[in-house]
């Protein structure tokens, strides 16, 4: 009954309109529709822009099938543009959907039909066989089709312009030009590419015309050298470019020039000179030079070498006796090869020649001697080739002189030596032999202990630690026995005045220190210099030794002037009581203020080198040298203020002292016969003057002195004034 009402309503509401009643409206109410009310599509699908007319309301629209897209899905009261997108079909058969529309309970589809998806297609619309010249060119291939479809080609030399296409479209193959002498053909496939395989594949076939057939033949086609090689040419007569290459193994051949070529022209090579008798043999290939895969025409060499013939060397004769007098012979030497002659003992003998290219004569003189002994020599002659040589054996006979009467003279005949020994050369001049012996080899020994004639003889002297002077008696005979030359050595005692480990003064300067301050002793009229027994002795001043000095006194203690005039307390001679050695003026000497100074602070580890100590209740300051090793079981403090931290006993002392440590007591200063400051400070004089410009002729010069105290040290200067002051002093020798 609704079906049917609906059906009729439009039918009633015409026949309304048909009629004039002046009591019903004159239009009747409007409605929602659609325009175009129907959507036919190709399987392609498509986009199409609908009208529609809401006049009631707003409005919503949807879709039956995921193939159909509406947009916009819905919208307010009025007229509004809908785009309906329908998808391709890929199915081979019709879909049929619709779209409804919706305003309020008004109700509007949209019948919507899509065609079968068409059967894909893929041909060649020109011509499917072509024929270009052998120039080649380009060509032009059309192309219908309904899908996505690639081209290709089966030859380089016939190209196409693009890969990969869709629906109708032209490609573009391009032909090179052909360089084989023969017609070449290629083929260019069309082919669907992903779907549409039912389309099937589509070709295109190319024929390019040939060029002109190369020829190439070369002269000659056999080359055969002799042992000692040679330069050859072959000629290569061709319409096309060549090239030539050899087989490996032919490194006795090499190329004279450029082996290659355009057209007619020939080519040169060198053989190498053969170095062995095996012959030998190869191949030279001449080919066309082609840019592309065909097959190059190739023709051949033949070059082979001979082999060097057999050596063949002999001398004569193959031995030489002379004389001591001399000799001169001349040897025959038979080569069919260079050949060269190494000497052996050349001192008795010389050749004419050393080297010849085949047979020749050589001059062999034997030299005259007044040797005693027999003497022999040898001659090896080579060939260049083979492993081909003799040799000539040479001997000469010991000259025999008359017997002279026989001599013997040795010089010197007394060798003086320190306690530390030493090398020394004695002269021996004798004409005959001889043998010598040394009364006590513990103090020297000589070498060699005999010969004949002349000799140098080496005497090496041993050192030793006694105190006591030592000698020797080496004595030189004869072999006869007729004949006997003595000579002395003596060797001093050990003299212990210094400490035995060095002290760097400077980059390149070390130095020694005395084992004692410097004093001066005066016994009855006896005056004279010595060290202090002990490194820790010092007295100031008593009855009859003095230990403190005004600067530059090294003329005596009492040599006092007001003047600035240094003279080196080292300049003088000093003696040793203790072991009653003298040591020779200039043996000593005072360090300068900067050899001060680098030793306290700028030589290596020189912070780690010195500090304060009390040596058997003495107080000081140690200097401890480059090479420090501390003993074990003992300490030193480097930093400590005050003399509490490093103590040591007379025994603890000896050792450190053994290890090189130098102990500068402090002696204090002497002023107008009074001491100062004994036992708590020490003054120690430098070499050196302060010198400062006051004024116009006024000038500051000071000694310059290393003083030091319970807490510090320093290198400074000391105004003189009336009575000098006086200082203490610690001498050096110089290690190097």
């Amino acid at each position: 009954m609704k079906k049917l009402f609906l059906f009729a309503l439009p039918a009633l509401m015409l026949l309304a309109a048909g009629c004039k009643d002046k009591n019903l409206p004159e239009e009747l109410p409007q409605t929602l529709s659609v325009n175009p009310e129907l959507i036919t599509c190709p399987d392609a699908g498509g986009d199409y822009t609908l009208t529609l007319t809401s006049p009631n309301g707003a409005w919503s629209a949807t879709t039956n099938e995921s193939w159909i897209r509406v947009t916009p899905t819905s919208g307010e009261k009025g007229a509004a543009e809908v785009r309906i997108k329908i998808s391709p079909n890929k199915e081979s058969a019709e879909t049929k959907g619709e779209v409804t529309f919706t305003s309020g309970k008004e109700t509007v589809q949209l019948p919507v039909t899509r065609a079968a998806k068409a059967a894909p297609y893929l041909r060649i619309v020109s011509d499917l066989e072509l024929n270009t010249p052998k120039e080649g060119g380009s060509y032009t291939v059309q192309i219908e089709s309904n899908i996505k479809w690639s081209a290709s080609s089966n030859a380089g030399w016939a190209k196409v312009n693009k890969g990969v296409s869709v629906n109708n479209d032209n490609i573009t193959v391009t032909v090179n030009p052909a360089t084989t002498p023969e017609e070449t053909t290629a083929t260019i496939t069309i082919a669907p590419y992903g779907e549409g395989e039912a389309a099937g594949t589509q070709q295109v076939t190319i024929t390019r015309g040939s060029t002109e057939a190369t020829s190439l033949s070369v002269d000659p086609t056999e080359i055969t050298a002799p042992e000692n090689g040679g330069s050859f040419t072959v000629n290569v007569s061709s319409n096309a470019k060549w090239r030539v290459w050899k087989t490996w193994d032919m490194d006795w051949l090499k190329f004279s020039d450029a082996a290659e070529g355009d057209g007619s022209g020939s080519f040169s090579f060198s053989i190498e000179e053969a170095t062995s008798m095996d012959a030998v043999s190869g191949i030279l290939t001449i080919e066309e030079d082609r840019s592309d895969n065909y097959k190059p025409v190739v023709t051949q060499v033949a070059v082979s070498r001979k082999g060097k013939a057999a050596a063949s060397l002999s001398v004569s004769p193959i031995a030489i006796n002379a004389p001591a007098e001399g000799y001169e012979v001349p040897v025959e030497i038979k080569s069919n090869y260079p050949w060269t002659a190494s000497l052996v003992g050349t001192k008795i003998f010389s050749v004419s020649t050393t080297s010849g290219d085949g047979d020749a004569t050589m001059i062999v003189t034997v030299k005259p001697t007044t040797d005693t002994e027999e003497a022999t020599g040898f001659i090896i002659i080579r060939s260049s080739f083979g492993n081909e040589q003799t040799r000539i054996n040479i001997h000469r006979d010991a000259y025999v002189p008359p017997v002279p009467e026989p001599s013997l003279r040795v010089y010197p005949v007394l060798i003086s030596a320190t306690a530390e020994g030493g090398e020394f050369t004695l002269n021996l001049t004798s004409n005959c032999a001889w043998t010598g012996t040394s009364s006590d080899t513990r103090v020297a020994s000589f070498y060699p202990t005999s010969g004949t004639g002349s000799a140098t003889i080496s005497v090496i002297v041993a050192p030793t630690a006694s105190t006591t002077p030592s000698n020797a008696t080496f004595t030189f005979t004869s072999a006869d026995g007729s004949l006997t030359e003595t000579v002395e050595v003596r060797r001093g005692a050990e003299v212990s005045c210094y400490v035995r480990k060095p002290f760097s003064v400077s980059r390149k300067k070390r130095v020694y220190f005395s084992e004692g301050n410097l004093q001066f002793h005066v016994s009855g009229y006896h005056t004279f210099w010595r060290f202090a027994k002990y490194q820790y002795e010092c007295f100031g001043l008593v009855a009859n030794i003095r230990d403190l000095f005004v600067w530059g006194s090294g003329k005596g203690p009492e040599a006092e002037t007001t003047t600035y005039n240094f003279i080196d307390w080292g300049s003088d001679q000093i003696h040793d009581p203790w072991t009653e050695y003298i040591w020779e003026y200039n043996s000593w000497r005072t360090l300068t203020s900067d050899e001060w100074d680098y030793i306290l602070n700028s030589r290596s580890n020189a912070q780690n080198l010195r500090g304060r100590a009390t040596v058997n209740n003495k107080h000081g300051f140690v200097l401890l040298p480059d090479s420090w090793v501390l003993p074990a079981g003992l300490q030193f403090n480097a930093n400590a203020t005050g003399y509490s931290s490093n103590i040591y006993s007379i025994e603890d002392w000896k050792r450190m002292e053994a290890n090189g440590a130098v102990f500068l007591p402090a002696s204090g200063y002497m002023y107008n016969s009074s001491v100062g400051e004994f036992g708590t400070n020490g003054y120690y004089w430098t070499s050196d003057m302060y010198t400062q410009k006051l004024g116009i002729a006024e000038w500051e010069v000071d000694p310059i002195h290393f003083q030091f105290d319970v807490s510090g040290f320093d290198i400074t200067h000391q105004t003189l004034h009336g009575v000098r002051d006086a200082f203490s002093v610690r001498l050096v020798c110089d290690a190097n």
